[in-house]
């Protein structure tokens, strides 16, 4: 069976300097994996290459066996910087990738609330982006993601600017949408706790930004804030941060 996502031998060159050399990745459908490494290994790059923003210098990238080249309507990217137009309140900031391709109807409507409701918003879908939290406008930039069933979905650190509560709820959550939409995820974090409970797989990229190592993540989902303090939750931790270490020098 082919993987539902493949870089195929990935070069990539800004000038005189290679980003990328002879990088090589499998994802499979549904399988949510994360991407650590060190600021400047072109992680965000990286998936800017899988959603079709940016051409690779050689190789390919395949989904589900085809070469993209350009943007795809079953990609979408959640961004480290929520971005939501500040004269729409959070219905219409939700509905806004679909008002880009054609007119909206009564059931678009409906899934917006569906979507906003699923990230708890239910009750704030006629506020503006300047009435809420920083944890409630990363949760209407994730439904606005979800709004089109996305079968990958491409986060690039989104809850980075988040305090520590929030952060870990929106994890919880996260986890519980995924296994309701059945998305394949591209998750970037610089947080290793954070990889792992949300991962099936945990992928390091060295400062030369080819693989160098992976994990697999084995506890069963759903998975619950107190996997966290488990011994096991945590040697897995210790065993990535050590890899990481080596990568870094």
């Amino acid at each position: 069976m082919k993987p539902f996502i493949e870089l195929q031998k990935i070069g990539l060159d800004f000038g005189k300097q290679t980003i990328f050399e002879d990088l090589n990745l499998q994802v499979e459908a549904n399988e949510f994996i994360s991407i650590i490494g060190k600021s400047g290994t072109g992680k965000t790059t990286l998936i800017r290459m899988i959603a079709g923003l940016l051409a690779p210098t050689s190789g390919r990238v395949l989904i589900n066996g085809e070469a993209i080249t350009e943007p795809h309507k079953e990609i979408t990217y959640v961004f480290q910087k929520p971005v939501l137009l500040e004269w729409r309140n959070l219905l219409e900031n939700v509905l806004l990738p679909i008002e880009l391709e054609r007119k909206v109807t009564t059931k678009d409507i409906d899934k917006a609330k569906e979507v906003l409701k699923l990230v708890h918003l239910e009750e704030d879908q006629a506020k503006y982006p300047h009435e809420c939290s920083g944890g409630m406008v990363s949760r209407v930039s994730l439904a606005r993601a979800l709004i089109t069933n996305p079968k990958i979905l491409l986060m690039d650190e989104p809850f980075a600017a988040l305090d520590s509560i929030t952060k870990e709820q929106l994890q919880l959550e996260l986890t519980q949408i995924i296994s309701t939409y059945h998305s394949t995820v591209i998750f970037i974090t610089h947080d290793i706790q954070e990889a792992v409970f949300l991962s099936d797989r945990v992928v390091l990229i060295n400062e030369n930004s080819n693989k160098v190592n992976e994990f697999i993540v084995p506890f069963p989902r759903p998975r619950h804030k107190d996997l966290k303090f488990e011994p096991e939750f945590q040697q897995l931790i210790k065993q990535i941060y050590e890899s990481l270490e080596m990568i870094e020098g």
